[in-house]
């Protein structure tokens, strides 16, 4: 940084940037978010439900917030 600065005070040209090699992966922070969000979800699905036998009635599915 101090090269730049003193570079700049004797009106000399600051160096230039090496270009990557190879261009950095991009992520799409979007899908990444509803890929999460999903995921989150199915996680939740499948923890807040319980499965209840009654005599008579068969199998019955409640979802624990309903309890």
């Amino acid at each position: 940084m101090e090269q730049l600065i003193d570079g700049k005070r004797e009106n000399r040209e600051p160096p230039t940037a090496e270009e990557p090699e190879a261009p950095a992966q991009v992520v799409d922070l979007m899908a990444a978010l509803k890929e999460s969000v999903a995921k989150a979800r199915q996680s939740r699905r499948s923890r807040n439900t319980i499965l209840v036998v009654s005599s008579g009635h068969g199998v019955r599915r409640i979802h624990a917030g309903t309890l």
